[in-house]
């Protein structure tokens, strides 16, 4: 028998279990101690970031700019969108480069294309907006030509002709000159397969142009509307000849 294997056996329980514990605090801090001790690492000095490369096409003459982006963005074909509530129609890549491009560009491309959207009555509030925003940016003839072709009108959703008639309240001027291959002259701005509807909401878009022509405020303004919708919407099962029809298109 070995010397430890005897004092283990004359050691009491207590004693055997402190001393196997003591036992294991031992091994564990050799264990620890072979270990690396972490490397501390000095902060990295701060460097600035390098200094971005200025816009070469900035820098040319705004007379050269203005040529490249007509060339660019002027199209001879009428785009078609098909515009959704909520949605918008897509610009084109050059006017996202910057927002100093965009800026300038913004002002050729409306101007000098033509555009024809089909439209239900519940996205004009939308298309609205956008063509308000765009007369601020272009003027008052914010397009170079627009057609509405507005799809499953319905008398439910004509309280959205407000919109519409604010718009022209509020100064823009819309006009559809047609296909560039078509002959010159101007041709109807909204397109309609119900005729009733149509004329509802062309009469709405000239209660709109007088406003801003006599300068009528807007409360009266959209008190004519209401009474021309109002009176319209009730006629609407009598036909376009009958004398209901004719009274609220006399509003």
């Amino acid at each position: 028998m070995s010397q430890s294997q005897h004092l283990i056996g004359t050691m009491s329980r207590s004693q055997r279990t402190k001393a196997m514990a003591d036992a294991n605090a031992i091994k564990l801090e050799k264990r620890y101690a072979k270990r690396k001790k972490p490397v501390v690492r000095k902060p990295a000095k701060w460097c600035p970031p390098p200094a971005k490369r200025p816009n070469i096409f900035m820098t040319l003459p705004p007379e050269l700019r203005n040529v490249i982006y007509e060339d660019v963005l002027s199209h001879r074909q009428t785009m078609g969108f098909v515009y959704h509530s909520g949605g918008s129609w897509p610009d084109p890549a050059m006017l996202h480069v910057s927002k100093a491009i965009r800026a300038e560009a913004i002002s050729i491309y409306y101007p000098n294309n033509r555009f024809d959207f089909r439209i239900r009555l519940c996205a004009l509030p939308g298309l609205c907006r956008k063509l308000q925003r765009l007369t601020e940016q272009c003027g008052s003839q914010p397009l170079g030509s627009i057609r509405l072709e507005i799809m499953q009108p319905g008398w439910d959703r004509m309280h959205y002709a407000r919109h519409l008639a604010l718009l022209f309240y509020n100064g823009t001027e819309l006009y559809n000159y047609g296909a560039r291959d078509a002959r010159p002259g101007l041709y109807p701005l909204l397109v309609c397969s119900y005729s009733m509807c149509r004329a509802a909401l062309e009469h709405a878009v000239e209660i709109g142009e007088q406003g801003a022509e006599e300068g009528w405020s807007k409360e009266k303004m959209e008190a004519r509307l209401d009474k021309l919708l109002k009176l319209a919407s009730a006629a609407r099962t009598e036909g376009s000849s009958s004398k209901a029809w004719k009274l609220a298109m006399g509003v």
